[in-house]
């Protein structure tokens, strides 16, 4: 019994649900919507650890403007500080 027509049909179906100028990761299989996102997620999202650390609270994050951004919207009265030192503190040079 050989299952290659099963496994062509199931591939041919998942190829289809990619989104239109989108892609998939080969590493976890995640479909993202551009290649933008694909991008982003293969270089500093999959396989990688959460280096950024929120002062404030036990978060971290994968993502640098992630964590401006959790900042800014969860700890507004300590932003502006965070903010001035973040970039600093993690330059990507």
């Amino acid at each position: 019994m050989s299952l290659l027509p099963v496994q062509v049909e199931d591939q041919v179906r998942h190829e289809e649900a990619l989104p239109p100028g989108g892609g998939q990761c080969k590493s976890c299989y995640k479909i993202l919507r551009n290649k933008g996102s694909l991008y982003t997620h293969i270089k500093y999202v999959c396989g990688k650890e959460k280096k950024f650390q929120c002062p404030y609270c036990p978060l971290k994050s994968k993502i640098k403007y992630d964590m401006k951004k959790h900042v800014s919207r969860i700890h507004p009265e300590m932003s502006e500080a965070f903010l001035e030192i973040f970039d600093r503190l993690y330059c990507e040079y």
